[in-house]
Protein backbone atom coordinates (compact mmCIF):
# COMPACT_ATOMS: atom_id res chain seq x y z
CA UNK A 1 0.00 0.00 0.00
CA UNK A 2 3.10 2.44 0.55
CA UNK A 3 4.17 1.67 -2.70
CA UNK A 4 1.17 2.76 -4.03
CA UNK A 5 1.03 5.47 -2.01
CA UNK A 6 3.94 6.74 -3.69
CA UNK A 7 2.68 6.21 -6.93
CA UNK A 8 -0.54 7.84 -6.72
CA UNK A 9 1.69 10.94 -5.35
CA UNK A 10 4.01 10.76 -8.48
CA UNK A 11 0.65 10.83 -10.58
CA UNK A 12 -0.46 14.67 -8.76
CA UNK A 13 2.25 15.41 -9.34
CA UNK A 14 2.50 14.91 -12.81
CA UNK A 15 -0.95 16.38 -13.42
CA UNK A 16 -0.53 19.47 -11.22
CA UNK A 17 2.44 20.46 -14.12
CA UNK A 18 -0.08 20.32 -16.57
CA UNK A 19 -1.79 24.14 -17.24
CA UNK A 20 -5.15 22.66 -18.73
CA UNK A 21 -6.12 21.34 -14.87
CA UNK A 22 -5.89 25.55 -14.11
CA UNK A 23 -7.28 26.64 -16.94
CA UNK A 24 -10.33 23.61 -16.08
CA UNK A 25 -10.30 25.39 -12.55
CA UNK A 26 -10.98 28.86 -13.53
CA UNK A 27 -13.49 27.49 -16.17
CA UNK A 28 -15.19 26.07 -13.38
CA UNK A 29 -15.59 28.61 -11.35
CA UNK A 30 -16.07 30.81 -14.14
CA UNK A 31 -19.15 28.13 -15.12
CA UNK A 32 -20.71 28.56 -11.50
CA UNK A 33 -20.51 32.51 -10.93
CA UNK A 34 -22.38 33.25 -13.75
CA UNK A 35 -25.07 30.46 -13.36
CA UNK A 36 -25.54 31.49 -9.46
CA UNK A 37 -25.73 35.00 -11.54
CA UNK A 38 -28.44 34.04 -13.48
CA UNK A 39 -30.10 32.39 -10.91
CA UNK A 40 -29.80 35.44 -8.22
CA UNK A 41 -30.13 38.69 -10.21
CA UNK A 42 -31.17 38.39 -13.68
CA UNK A 43 -34.09 36.29 -13.47
CA UNK A 44 -35.22 38.32 -10.31
CA UNK A 45 -34.87 41.36 -12.34
CA UNK A 46 -36.78 39.26 -14.95
CA UNK A 47 -39.20 38.65 -13.34
CA UNK A 48 -39.89 42.18 -11.85
CA UNK A 49 -39.96 43.65 -15.00
CA UNK A 50 -42.62 40.92 -16.28
CA UNK A 51 -45.04 41.68 -13.82
CA UNK A 52 -44.58 45.39 -13.75
CA UNK A 53 -45.62 45.88 -17.25
CA UNK A 54 -48.74 42.77 -17.05
CA UNK A 55 -50.17 45.29 -14.20
CA UNK A 56 -50.31 48.19 -16.32
CA UNK A 57 -51.36 46.59 -19.38
CA UNK A 58 -54.96 45.57 -18.55
CA UNK A 59 -56.66 48.67 -18.79
CA UNK A 60 -55.17 49.69 -21.89
CA UNK A 61 -55.70 46.44 -23.87
CA UNK A 62 -59.09 46.41 -22.50
CA UNK A 63 -59.88 50.09 -24.35
CA UNK A 64 -58.16 47.58 -27.57
CA UNK A 65 -60.27 44.77 -27.39
CA UNK A 66 -63.67 46.78 -26.68
CA UNK A 67 -62.84 48.85 -29.84
CA UNK A 68 -62.87 45.58 -31.64
CA UNK A 69 -65.70 43.94 -30.57
CA UNK A 70 -67.47 46.72 -30.80
CA UNK A 71 -68.06 46.33 -34.49
CA UNK A 72 -69.01 42.74 -34.13
CA UNK A 73 -71.98 44.24 -31.51
CA UNK A 74 -70.51 44.59 -28.45
CA UNK A 75 -72.72 42.62 -25.28
CA UNK A 76 -75.20 42.15 -28.32
CA UNK A 77 -72.60 40.26 -30.66
CA UNK A 78 -73.76 36.32 -31.89
CA UNK A 79 -70.27 34.85 -31.15
CA UNK A 80 -70.35 33.95 -27.49
CA UNK A 81 -66.38 34.60 -26.94
CA UNK A 82 -67.54 38.20 -28.05
CA UNK A 83 -69.98 38.63 -25.56
CA UNK A 84 -67.74 37.13 -22.63
CA UNK A 85 -64.98 39.65 -23.40
CA UNK A 86 -67.09 42.22 -23.89
CA UNK A 87 -68.32 41.75 -20.44
CA UNK A 88 -65.30 40.96 -19.08
CA UNK A 89 -63.02 44.14 -20.30
CA UNK A 90 -65.60 46.39 -20.09
CA UNK A 91 -66.16 45.55 -16.24
CA UNK A 92 -62.22 45.74 -15.84
CA UNK A 93 -62.39 49.48 -16.86
CA UNK A 94 -65.36 50.11 -14.86
CA UNK A 95 -64.29 48.96 -11.63
CA UNK A 96 -60.41 49.57 -12.24
CA UNK A 97 -59.21 46.05 -12.37
CA UNK A 98 -55.61 45.49 -13.17
CA UNK A 99 -53.83 42.12 -13.03
CA UNK A 100 -52.87 42.69 -9.95
CA UNK A 101 -56.13 42.49 -8.29
CA UNK A 102 -57.53 39.54 -6.47
CA UNK A 103 -60.91 40.20 -8.81
CA UNK A 104 -58.89 39.46 -11.36
CA UNK A 105 -56.23 36.61 -10.36
CA UNK A 106 -59.17 34.85 -8.16
CA UNK A 107 -60.71 34.01 -11.30
CA UNK A 108 -64.22 36.79 -10.64
CA UNK A 109 -63.61 38.28 -13.38
CA UNK A 110 -63.68 35.33 -15.81
CA UNK A 111 -66.93 33.82 -14.01
CA UNK A 112 -68.63 36.96 -14.15
CA UNK A 113 -68.15 37.43 -17.38
CA UNK A 114 -68.94 34.08 -18.48
CA UNK A 115 -71.97 34.12 -16.26
CA UNK A 116 -73.13 37.39 -18.25
CA UNK A 117 -72.43 36.30 -21.61
CA UNK A 118 -74.82 33.01 -21.35
CA UNK A 119 -77.33 35.14 -19.03
CA UNK A 120 -77.20 32.85 -16.12
CA UNK A 121 -78.88 33.41 -12.17
CA UNK A 122 -75.33 33.50 -11.04
CA UNK A 123 -74.46 36.67 -12.98
CA UNK A 124 -76.45 39.23 -11.04
CA UNK A 125 -74.51 37.80 -7.65
CA UNK A 126 -71.36 38.00 -8.95
CA UNK A 127 -71.97 41.36 -10.60
CA UNK A 128 -72.29 42.60 -6.85
CA UNK A 129 -69.20 40.69 -5.54
CA UNK A 130 -66.89 42.57 -8.27
CA UNK A 131 -68.94 45.98 -7.12
CA UNK A 132 -68.15 45.45 -3.81
CA UNK A 133 -64.77 44.36 -3.88
CA UNK A 134 -66.08 41.64 -1.47
CA UNK A 135 -63.56 39.24 -1.27
CA UNK A 136 -65.15 37.52 1.79
CA UNK A 137 -68.35 37.22 0.12
CA UNK A 138 -66.41 35.61 -3.08
CA UNK A 139 -65.29 32.49 -1.17
CA UNK A 140 -68.96 32.12 0.91
CA UNK A 141 -69.96 32.14 -3.00
CA UNK A 142 -67.78 29.38 -4.07
CA UNK A 143 -68.34 27.57 -0.60
CA UNK A 144 -72.20 27.36 -1.13
CA UNK A 145 -71.53 26.77 -5.05
CA UNK A 146 -69.43 23.08 -3.77
CA UNK A 147 -72.55 22.65 -1.25
CA UNK A 148 -75.27 22.42 -3.77
CA UNK A 149 -72.95 20.74 -6.55
CA UNK A 150 -71.66 17.68 -3.71
CA UNK A 151 -74.80 18.25 -1.86
CA UNK A 152 -76.98 17.42 -4.64
CA UNK A 153 -74.74 14.23 -5.51
CA UNK A 154 -74.79 13.01 -1.95
CA UNK A 155 -70.91 13.29 -1.71
CA UNK A 156 -71.29 16.01 1.48
CA UNK A 157 -68.14 15.49 2.73
CA UNK A 158 -65.93 16.23 -0.61
CA UNK A 159 -68.20 19.77 -0.45
CA UNK A 160 -66.38 19.69 3.10
CA UNK A 161 -63.11 18.57 2.04
CA UNK A 162 -63.42 21.17 -1.26
CA UNK A 163 -64.53 24.17 1.00
CA UNK A 164 -61.28 23.56 3.48
CA UNK A 165 -59.03 26.43 1.54
CA UNK A 166 -61.98 28.80 0.73
CA UNK A 167 -62.51 28.14 4.96
CA UNK A 168 -58.95 28.55 6.01
CA UNK A 169 -58.21 31.97 3.78
CA UNK A 170 -61.94 33.01 5.27
CA UNK A 171 -61.02 32.85 8.75
CA UNK A 172 -57.32 34.13 8.48
CA UNK A 173 -58.68 37.26 6.57
CA UNK A 174 -56.73 35.71 3.14
CA UNK A 175 -57.28 37.24 0.13
CA UNK A 176 -57.70 35.01 -3.06
CA UNK A 177 -54.03 36.61 -4.35
CA UNK A 178 -52.15 34.24 -6.87
CA UNK A 179 -49.26 35.99 -5.28
CA UNK A 180 -49.74 35.20 -1.70
CA UNK A 181 -48.55 31.70 -0.44
CA UNK A 182 -50.96 31.67 2.10
CA UNK A 183 -53.56 31.29 -0.47
CA UNK A 184 -51.61 28.76 -2.52
CA UNK A 185 -50.92 26.65 0.11
CA UNK A 186 -54.62 26.31 1.34
CA UNK A 187 -55.70 25.70 -1.91
CA UNK A 188 -52.96 22.93 -2.37
CA UNK A 189 -54.24 21.46 1.40
CA UNK A 190 -57.51 21.65 0.45
CA UNK A 191 -56.77 19.88 -2.99
CA UNK A 192 -55.18 17.02 -0.65
CA UNK A 193 -58.33 16.45 1.35
CA UNK A 194 -60.13 16.29 -1.01
CA UNK A 195 -58.16 13.54 -2.75
CA UNK A 196 -58.15 11.44 0.22
CA UNK A 197 -62.30 11.83 0.93
CA UNK A 198 -62.44 10.49 -2.73
CA UNK A 199 -60.54 7.59 -2.06
CA UNK A 200 -62.52 6.64 1.37
CA UNK A 201 -65.32 7.30 -0.51
CA UNK A 202 -64.95 4.82 -3.48
CA UNK A 203 -63.25 2.19 -1.16
CA UNK A 204 -66.42 2.49 1.06
CA UNK A 205 -68.86 3.05 -2.06
CA UNK A 206 -67.34 0.54 -4.75
CA UNK A 207 -64.25 -1.57 -2.25
CA UNK A 208 -61.86 -0.78 -4.10
CA UNK A 209 -58.72 0.86 -2.24
CA UNK A 210 -56.47 2.79 -3.20
CA UNK A 211 -52.74 1.99 -3.38
CA UNK A 212 -51.55 2.54 0.13
CA UNK A 213 -48.43 4.30 -0.99
CA UNK A 214 -50.09 6.60 -2.99
CA UNK A 215 -52.49 7.43 -0.23
CA UNK A 216 -49.94 7.70 2.50
CA UNK A 217 -48.26 10.33 -0.04
CA UNK A 218 -51.65 11.79 -0.16
CA UNK A 219 -52.10 12.33 3.47
CA UNK A 220 -48.61 13.53 3.75
CA UNK A 221 -49.17 16.10 1.53
CA UNK A 222 -51.92 17.41 3.41
CA UNK A 223 -50.73 17.22 6.92
CA UNK A 224 -47.28 18.96 5.26
CA UNK A 225 -49.18 22.29 3.51
CA UNK A 226 -51.76 22.45 6.80
CA UNK A 227 -48.35 22.69 9.03
CA UNK A 228 -46.90 25.34 6.63
CA UNK A 229 -49.54 27.18 7.29
CA UNK A 230 -50.30 26.75 11.14
CA UNK A 231 -46.55 28.06 11.17
CA UNK A 232 -46.43 30.65 8.75
CA UNK A 233 -43.73 28.50 6.88
CA UNK A 234 -43.44 30.10 3.03
CA UNK A 235 -40.04 27.85 1.96
CA UNK A 236 -39.50 24.04 2.52
CA UNK A 237 -36.14 23.48 1.10
CA UNK A 238 -37.20 20.00 1.05
CA UNK A 239 -38.92 20.63 -2.46
CA UNK A 240 -36.10 21.81 -4.09
CA UNK A 241 -34.50 18.16 -3.78
CA UNK A 242 -37.66 16.72 -4.99
CA UNK A 243 -38.46 15.29 -1.68
CA UNK A 244 -41.97 15.97 -1.63
CA UNK A 245 -42.32 16.00 -4.86
CA UNK A 246 -46.26 14.14 -4.48
CA UNK A 247 -47.17 18.10 -3.14
CA UNK A 248 -46.43 18.95 -6.97
CA UNK A 249 -48.31 15.71 -8.18
CA UNK A 250 -51.34 15.50 -6.13
CA UNK A 251 -51.91 19.35 -5.29
CA UNK A 252 -51.07 20.75 -8.87
CA UNK A 253 -47.42 22.25 -8.13
CA UNK A 254 -48.76 25.40 -6.17
CA UNK A 255 -46.13 25.30 -3.96
CA UNK A 256 -43.13 27.73 -3.76
CA UNK A 257 -39.95 26.56 -3.74
CA UNK A 258 -36.63 28.46 -2.29
CA UNK A 259 -34.47 29.94 -5.02
CA UNK A 260 -31.19 29.42 -2.85
CA UNK A 261 -31.88 25.80 -2.36
CA UNK A 262 -33.03 25.02 -6.19
CA UNK A 263 -29.58 27.01 -7.38
CA UNK A 264 -27.34 24.95 -4.35
CA UNK A 265 -29.48 21.35 -5.28
CA UNK A 266 -29.01 22.21 -8.80
CA UNK A 267 -26.29 19.57 -10.76
CA UNK A 268 -25.36 22.34 -13.16
CA UNK A 269 -21.35 21.65 -12.58
CA UNK A 270 -21.58 17.92 -12.81
CA UNK A 271 -21.77 17.65 -16.44
CA UNK A 272 -18.90 19.71 -16.92
CA UNK A 273 -16.93 17.60 -14.58
CA UNK A 274 -17.25 14.80 -16.37
CA UNK A 275 -16.37 16.03 -19.82
CA UNK A 276 -12.96 17.16 -18.03
CA UNK A 277 -13.12 13.74 -16.68
CA UNK A 278 -12.87 12.40 -19.93
CA UNK A 279 -9.87 14.62 -21.05
CA UNK A 280 -8.15 13.88 -17.57
CA UNK A 281 -8.54 10.36 -17.97
CA UNK A 282 -8.30 9.97 -22.05
CA UNK A 283 -4.94 11.24 -21.52
CA UNK A 284 -3.75 9.55 -17.88
CA UNK A 285 -2.26 7.03 -19.68
CA UNK A 286 -2.52 7.30 -23.39
CA UNK A 287 -0.36 9.80 -23.20
CA UNK A 288 2.21 8.25 -21.63
CA UNK A 289 2.61 5.82 -24.83
CA UNK A 290 2.32 9.01 -27.31
CA UNK A 291 5.21 11.02 -25.46
CA UNK A 292 7.33 7.41 -25.37
CA UNK A 293 7.56 7.80 -21.04
CA UNK A 294 5.64 4.51 -19.98
CA UNK A 295 8.91 2.22 -20.66
CA UNK A 296 10.44 4.63 -17.94
CA UNK A 297 7.31 4.34 -16.21
CA UNK A 298 7.80 0.60 -16.22
CA UNK A 299 11.14 0.83 -14.84
CA UNK A 300 9.70 1.46 -11.97
CA UNK A 301 10.19 -1.61 -9.02
CA UNK A 302 6.09 -2.00 -8.99
CA UNK A 303 3.68 -4.86 -10.80
CA UNK A 304 1.73 -3.22 -13.80
CA UNK A 305 -1.17 -3.40 -12.02
CA UNK A 306 -0.34 -0.98 -9.39
CA UNK A 307 0.98 1.38 -11.64
CA UNK A 308 -2.13 1.58 -13.85
CA UNK A 309 -4.20 1.52 -10.27
CA UNK A 310 -2.09 4.55 -8.95
CA UNK A 311 -3.46 6.24 -12.17
CA UNK A 312 -7.00 5.26 -11.49
CA UNK A 313 -6.89 6.37 -8.06
CA UNK A 314 -5.41 10.02 -9.14
CA UNK A 315 -8.03 10.51 -11.72
CA UNK A 316 -10.91 9.64 -9.15
CA UNK A 317 -8.93 12.28 -6.73
CA UNK A 318 -8.80 14.68 -9.43
CA UNK A 319 -12.21 14.39 -10.24
CA UNK A 320 -13.62 14.42 -6.75
CA UNK A 321 -11.32 17.55 -6.28
CA UNK A 322 -13.26 19.27 -9.36
CA UNK A 323 -16.15 18.45 -7.64
CA UNK A 324 -16.06 19.83 -4.75
CA UNK A 325 -14.62 23.09 -5.98
CA UNK A 326 -18.05 23.03 -7.65
CA UNK A 327 -20.42 22.56 -4.93
CA UNK A 328 -17.74 25.18 -2.91
CA UNK A 329 -18.37 27.62 -5.72
CA UNK A 330 -21.82 27.46 -6.10
CA UNK A 331 -22.70 27.51 -2.19
CA UNK A 332 -20.21 31.03 -2.15
CA UNK A 333 -21.77 31.91 -4.99
CA UNK A 334 -25.74 31.53 -3.89
CA UNK A 335 -24.55 33.23 -0.92
CA UNK A 336 -23.21 36.30 -2.57
CA UNK A 337 -26.00 36.54 -5.00
CA UNK A 338 -29.24 35.63 -2.97
CA UNK A 339 -27.98 36.37 0.45
CA UNK A 340 -28.31 33.99 3.58
CA UNK A 341 -31.54 34.20 4.50
CA UNK A 342 -32.78 31.12 3.79
CA UNK A 343 -29.27 29.03 3.88
CA UNK A 344 -30.84 28.50 7.44
CA UNK A 345 -34.52 27.29 6.86
CA UNK A 346 -34.92 23.39 7.73
CA UNK A 347 -36.81 20.76 5.25
CA UNK A 348 -40.06 19.58 6.98
CA UNK A 349 -40.87 16.33 5.98
CA UNK A 350 -43.86 14.17 7.44
CA UNK A 351 -42.95 11.04 9.49
CA UNK A 352 -45.48 8.92 11.23
CA UNK A 353 -48.34 11.25 10.56
CA UNK A 354 -46.32 14.28 12.36
CA UNK A 355 -44.16 16.91 11.02
CA UNK A 356 -40.64 16.49 11.18
CA UNK A 357 -37.64 18.93 10.54
CA UNK A 358 -33.89 18.43 9.25
CA UNK A 359 -31.05 19.95 7.93
CA UNK A 360 -31.30 20.28 4.15
CA UNK A 361 -27.79 20.64 4.50
CA UNK A 362 -27.79 16.30 5.07
CA UNK A 363 -30.11 16.32 1.80
CA UNK A 364 -27.28 18.22 -0.26
CA UNK A 365 -24.97 15.97 1.27
CA UNK A 366 -26.69 12.62 0.17
CA UNK A 367 -27.45 14.02 -3.53
CA UNK A 368 -23.36 15.36 -3.92
CA UNK A 369 -23.08 11.36 -3.00
CA UNK A 370 -25.15 10.47 -5.74
CA UNK A 371 -23.85 12.54 -8.31
CA UNK A 372 -19.96 11.59 -8.16
CA UNK A 373 -21.09 8.35 -9.51
CA UNK A 374 -21.31 9.68 -12.55
CA UNK A 375 -18.48 11.99 -12.46
CA UNK A 376 -16.67 7.85 -11.64
CA UNK A 377 -18.55 6.31 -14.14
CA UNK A 378 -17.54 8.65 -16.90
CA UNK A 379 -13.68 9.09 -15.80
CA UNK A 380 -13.77 4.52 -15.42
CA UNK A 381 -15.12 4.87 -19.66
CA UNK A 382 -12.57 7.59 -20.72
CA UNK A 383 -9.71 5.62 -18.34
CA UNK A 384 -10.34 2.25 -20.07
CA UNK A 385 -11.02 3.52 -23.55
CA UNK A 386 -7.54 5.48 -23.00
CA UNK A 387 -5.58 2.14 -22.36
CA UNK A 388 -6.87 0.40 -24.68
CA UNK A 389 -6.60 2.65 -27.68
CA UNK A 390 -3.06 4.51 -26.51
CA UNK A 391 -3.73 7.38 -27.81
CA UNK A 392 -4.95 10.49 -26.18
CA UNK A 393 -6.90 12.30 -29.00
CA UNK A 394 -8.80 8.68 -30.02
CA UNK A 395 -9.21 8.36 -26.26
CA UNK A 396 -11.38 11.32 -25.88
CA UNK A 397 -12.95 11.32 -29.10
CA UNK A 398 -14.14 7.58 -28.25
CA UNK A 399 -14.96 8.27 -24.99
CA UNK A 400 -17.31 11.69 -26.11
CA UNK A 401 -18.70 9.61 -29.05
CA UNK A 402 -20.25 7.03 -27.17
CA UNK A 403 -21.11 8.71 -23.44
CA UNK A 404 -23.51 11.51 -25.72
CA UNK A 405 -24.39 8.86 -28.36
CA UNK A 406 -25.54 6.67 -25.35
CA UNK A 407 -27.45 9.11 -23.74
CA UNK A 408 -29.45 10.16 -27.20
CA UNK A 409 -30.20 6.54 -28.00
CA UNK A 410 -31.22 6.43 -24.27
CA UNK A 411 -33.47 9.26 -24.50
CA UNK A 412 -35.03 7.75 -27.83
CA UNK A 413 -35.82 4.68 -26.33
CA UNK A 414 -37.57 6.70 -23.46
CA UNK A 415 -39.61 8.68 -25.80
CA UNK A 416 -40.46 5.08 -27.80
CA UNK A 417 -41.43 3.36 -24.51
CA UNK A 418 -38.85 0.64 -24.48
CA UNK A 419 -38.54 -0.28 -21.32
CA UNK A 420 -35.09 -2.45 -21.74
CA UNK A 421 -33.50 0.67 -21.95
CA UNK A 422 -33.39 0.61 -18.40
CA UNK A 423 -30.50 -1.77 -18.60
CA UNK A 424 -27.83 0.73 -20.22
CA UNK A 425 -25.43 2.55 -18.09
CA UNK A 426 -26.18 5.82 -19.39
CA UNK A 427 -29.82 5.45 -18.24
CA UNK A 428 -28.28 5.04 -15.03
CA UNK A 429 -25.69 6.88 -14.70
CA UNK A 430 -27.94 9.69 -12.73
CA UNK A 431 -28.56 8.09 -9.58
CA UNK A 432 -30.46 11.34 -7.93
CA UNK A 433 -32.80 10.81 -11.35
CA UNK A 434 -33.64 7.68 -10.28
CA UNK A 435 -34.06 8.34 -6.87
CA UNK A 436 -36.47 11.38 -7.77
CA UNK A 437 -38.18 8.66 -10.13
CA UNK A 438 -37.23 11.22 -12.97
CA UNK A 439 -35.32 9.31 -15.24
CA UNK A 440 -38.45 8.22 -17.79
CA UNK A 441 -38.55 4.47 -17.33
CA UNK A 442 -41.28 2.73 -15.35
CA UNK A 443 -39.53 0.31 -13.57
CA UNK A 444 -36.42 1.99 -12.75
CA UNK A 445 -35.28 0.91 -9.54
CA UNK A 446 -32.24 2.36 -7.22
CA UNK A 447 -31.23 -1.28 -6.44
CA UNK A 448 -31.69 -2.29 -10.54
CA UNK A 449 -29.29 1.28 -11.04
CA UNK A 450 -26.59 0.33 -8.95
CA UNK A 451 -26.10 -3.11 -10.38
CA UNK A 452 -26.43 -2.06 -13.82
CA UNK A 453 -23.63 0.03 -13.01
CA UNK A 454 -21.42 -1.90 -11.29
CA UNK A 455 -21.32 -4.64 -13.80
CA UNK A 456 -19.92 -1.77 -16.54
CA UNK A 457 -17.79 -0.58 -13.82
CA UNK A 458 -16.15 -4.16 -13.72
CA UNK A 459 -16.00 -4.89 -17.70
CA UNK A 460 -14.29 -1.02 -17.83
CA UNK A 461 -12.14 -1.94 -15.39
CA UNK A 462 -11.14 -5.67 -16.84
CA UNK A 463 -10.75 -4.03 -20.21
CA UNK A 464 -8.55 -1.28 -18.95
CA UNK A 465 -5.98 -3.73 -16.43
CA UNK A 466 -6.37 -6.56 -19.10
CA UNK A 467 -4.68 -4.34 -21.58
CA UNK A 468 -1.79 -2.61 -19.99
CA UNK A 469 -0.48 -5.62 -18.15
CA UNK A 470 -1.17 -8.21 -21.08
CA UNK A 471 -0.02 -6.13 -23.69
CA UNK A 472 3.76 -5.94 -24.72
CA UNK A 473 4.89 -1.99 -24.58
Amino acid sequence: MDKIGILIGNEILKLRRRKILLVMLILLLVVCFFYQLLMGTLLETLSGVIIEERSATLSEQAELVLKEIEKNGGAEAENMYDRQQWYFYSEALADQIEYDDWRFQSGLLDDWAYAAAEGTSEATELKSLLERNDYAGYYRYQMAQNDLIYGMAGTAELAEAANWGYQYCLDHQIQPLTDDWRYLKALDASRALYQLRSYDLRLERTGISTDPVLYEETNNAFILAKYQLEHNVEINPADSFGQNSIVETALGGASKTSRFWDAIASTSGITLVGLFMIVIAGGVVAGEFQKGTVKFLLLVPAKRWKILLAKYCTVLLTGLFFLLVAWVGNFLFCLLFQGGKEAILPALFVKNGEVVRRSPYLLLLGRGLLSTVRVVVTATLAFAVSSLLRNSAAAVGVSMLVLFGGSTITSFLMLLGQDWGRYLIFANMDLVAVQDGTTGFAHQSMPGAVIVILLHMVVFLWTAFDSFTRREI
